[in-house]
């Protein structure tokens, strides 16, 4: 939520004078085409940290109900060499083909991770392609990305550049979501501090300094130091940003999640006031 400034908000109201029949006929009845897609996110995550693991369940979706049945074809593939029997099991697809019955719109299958092949650090992805023949794939959600990995410890932090890219569940004090996003990580290999740029902070500032510092494993920390924004008060003063000094500013390189505790100020006469003091901040995928 934009806490920070008050754009007028001009509402443009549109009236259309439509003389038109109620009743209802072929030509104005809209059938959607018969598509299948995949329900929810284009990426999605499953750790594998008990023996065994709860399977992952997969869902699809068409967009038509039928009286008979009908198949979607599934094709699984893996860049990082994930294989089939060996670090994932498959349950729910016939010769990667699955029924959707008649008289329903959604279906489902299962990844079953083996617990034995991620103990030690690998991380998967599995492609996941609807194909044809079959249900014409939908061209909206046809591929999902699924990240297989295992147990995890925050303070194993084997590649900081987990934390980059888009934190679409941001929330300020409650208020919320919007995306902010991380970019332009650098880090000297085989040192345990990172520094990046934070952008769409408070829904409002330009790119922000952020550092990850991982040197002490059971205390992952996240800061924001004192550093001037792109944005001005309403007289002109600027303001200010800070992660809250002696508070818990924390990441987590295993749910992708940063944790803060936020200062703002405007700079008046020579002195920083307060805008927001401490004030909770939460970035989520």
């Amino acid at each position: 939520m934009n806490r920070f400034s008050v754009i007028p908000a001009l509402l443009l109201i549109s009236s259309l004078a439509m003389v038109m029949s109620c009743t209802k006929t072929a030509s104005n009845l809209f059938i959607p085409p018969e598509e299948v897609h995949f329900i929810g996110d284009k990426t999605q995550r499953y750790v594998i940290e008990t023996n065994p693991a709860p399977a992952f369940t997969v869902k699809l979706g068409v967009t038509t109900v039928s009286k008979e049945d009908r198949t979607a074809t599934v094709e699984i593939t893996s860049a990082t060499g994930a294989a089939a029997g060996t670090q994932y099991t498959v349950n729910g697809l016939t010769s990667n083909s699955i029924t959707v019955p008649a008289g329903s719109a959604v279906v489902e299958f299962s990844i079953q991770g083996i617990y034995s092949q991620y103990t030690a650090g690998r991380v998967d992805t599995l492609q996941i392609v609807l194909k044809s023949p079959s249900v014409k794939p939908a061209s909206f959600n046809d591929t999902l990305n699924l990240i297989l990995r295992g147990p995890c410890f925050d303070g194993a932090v084997s590649d900081i550049n987990i934390m980059l890219g888009n934190y679409t569940q941001t929330f300020e004090g409650g208020s919320g979501p919007y995306t902010t996003s991380i970019a332009n990580m650098t880090h000297v290999a085989g040192t345990t501090t990172a520094t990046a740029m934070m952008n769409n902070l408070f829904d409002y500032f330009g790119p922000v300094t952020i550092n990850f510092d991982w040197t002490d494993p059971a205390n992952t920390k996240a800061e924001i130091p004192l550093q001037i924004t792109n944005k001005e008060y309403a007289a002109g003063q600027p303001f200010y940003v800070r992660t809250k000094p002696g508070q818990a500013n924390k990441f987590s390189v295993c749910n992708e999640r940063i944790t803060f505790k936020l200062d703002v100020l405007v700079l008046i006469g020579g002195s920083l006031y307060y805008y927001e003091n401490g004030m909770d901040y939460v970035m989520g995928r």
